[in-house]
């Protein structure tokens, strides 16, 4: 590699997002829930995107069988539970990553504290959409505010219940 010149840093942003799926699998198999994440794959380029397609980041199946699709974001933001979040709205997805299958819930993790808050789909009807600065140009999302988010422990009672 020529000196001054970094690897292209998205294998490694993949590899640390699977860590966090498998990781919020397995606090939810801990919890009696079958849990399903796909093994880790990287496309060579962009145009192979149909080929790599998945269902969902965590798949966890309900008391009934039901299957339910889990988005995992883990986010650099310090919190432990919605309570606790710092700021009064929470990004739940990007516009474009949403409308193109959209989940049963968002879960977000701290990177930091591991905290989690879950934004159901269901809130959907409270969400506003705000477009975001970023390196690669502006970036619609999706936000909703903290007061609608769920602890873990709601989910999961709400996964048993269904």
């Amino acid at each position: 590699m020529a000196r001054g010149l970094e690897a292209d840093p998205f294998p490694a942003m993949l590899r640390e997002g699977h860590r966090w799926q498998v990781w919020l699998a397995e606090l939810l198999a801990a919890r009696g829930f079958r849990t399903e994440v796909d093994p880790l794959r990287c496309r060579p380029t962009i145009r192979e995107y149909r080929d790599y397609g998945d269902e969902g980041d965590v798949r966890v199946y309900a008391r009934s069988g039901g299957r339910r699709l889990l988005a995992c974001k883990a986010v650099r933001t310090r919190f432990n539970e919605p309570a606790d979040y710092p700021y009064p709205t929470v990004i739940v997805d990007s516009v474009k990553s949403w409308d193109q299958g959209p989940a049963t819930a968002v879960v977000r993790i701290s990177q930091f504290t591991s905290g989690i808050l879950v934004i159901p789909a269901t809130t959907q009807g409270t969400w506003a959409r705000q477009t975001f600065k970023t390196p690669d140009g502006p970036k619609p999302c999706y936000i909703v505010a903290r007061s609608f988010c769920k602890t873990l422990d709601q989910l999961c009672d709400w996964l048993e219940a269904t």
